[in-house]
């Protein structure tokens, strides 16, 4: 059973959705350091759950730490590297021409089968962040 859910940047409007949820695949622009386009995968790990100095801070992390440990779901983000941030609502050539390999990554999550016939690279946990990333 899925339910897409459309946040937005309110995180904290997520909790109700977050708790006691098995599984989220969160959707968004991710900032690794890889060419624009890139479409990434990593599970966000208890490890790499931090707080916020404000609720203006808080992102998804901190929404997730809020929660009772038992309510706490399984977190699997899936983005695409930006060419650029600024603010606006369009996407940039390049983002949108990853949209379909995205999408792709989506269908693969829900499958249960991140990793079959993707381009995508596993890399090791590094501050208790699994990642991935395809070659575009």
């Amino acid at each position: 059973n899925c339910t897409p859910v459309e946040i937005g940047t309110v995180s904290l409007a997520a909790i109700d959705h977050l708790e006691g949820a098995d599984r989220v695949i969160a959707l968004d622009a991710v900032e690794t350091g890889h060419p624009p386009g890139t479409v990434v995968r990593f599970e966000l790990e208890e490890s790499a759950r931090g707080g916020a100095s404000s609720l203006h801070d808080l992102g998804l992390p901190g929404v997730l730490s809020m929660l009772p440990p038992a309510s706490r779901p399984r977190v699997v983000v899936l983005g695409v590297e930006p060419a650029e941030v600024r603010v606006g609502l369009g996407l940039s050539p390049v983002v949108a021409d990853a949209l379909p390999r995205l999408l792709a990554a989506v269908r693969r999550e829900l499958e249960g089968r991140p990793e079959a016939g993707t381009g995508l690279h596993f890399t090791r946990k590094r501050n208790g962040v699994s990642s991935a990333f395809d070659d575009g």
